[in-house]
């Protein structure tokens, strides 16, 4: 029961700070900065982001693709962050299995935008580490179904490290809001 409650907090600090980073990225800026006063500034600071990346030699379709990319993160970020947090086994089955229907829906989502020939392999390689994302859930979902909290940890854990590959893929495209953030708190602190 002790590594039920332990994993449940996890998912909950999880929950709460993709939330928080979601809604940090969807007013263009990080937990540590002041969200612009006024749309005038908003503004500047959008325009000094795309002067930042047309200095960083990316095209126009380079930029517009990564742009579509970091929006549907930050849309992710939020939809995944409302499913609530889960508080028992039975909960977490719940919760899994609306994560599930979300991912799915993700992954077969297409970014309308075509992706330049020089981000192809990061970005067939993001997607496959979601598939793989995927079927983690989908082998966590089963075991909380059974009532296995051991199996849901390890796979827990398992996801964990899948998003740390995923993370590394999306800085290595240059879509910093497609990074997820470690909680502050780890699993033990809590």
């Amino acid at each position: 029961m002790r590594l039920v409650r332990k994993l449940l907090r996890t998912v909950a600090v999880l929950a709460a700070a993709a939330a928080a980073l979601g809604g940090a990225a969807a007013l263009g800026s990080t937990l540590f900065e002041k969200p612009p006063r006024d749309a005038a500034a908003f503004a500047a600071r959008a325009q000094a982001a795309s002067e930042r990346a047309a200095e960083a030699g990316l095209t126009r379709a380079e930029i517009r693709y990564l742009r579509a990319l970091e929006a549907s993160c930050r849309e992710q970020v939020r939809t995944f962050g409302a499913l609530g947090r889960p508080s028992t086994l039975g909960e977490l089955a719940t919760y899994l299995e609306r994560a599930l229907a979300l991912a799915r829906r993700y992954q077969r989502e297409d970014l309308r935008v075509e992706t330049p020939r020089r981000f192809r392999d990061e970005e067939r390689r993001y997607r496959a580490l979601g598939d793989e994302g995927v079927e983690l859930l989908e082998a966590m979902l089963a075991a909380a179904r059974r009532g296995d909290p051991e199996t849901v940890a390890l796979l827990g854990a398992a996801l964990v490290e899948l998003a740390e590959d995923q993370n590394a893929v999306a800085q290595r495209l240059g879509a910093g809001d497609c990074v997820v953030e470690p909680p502050v708190e780890s699993a033990d602190a809590v």
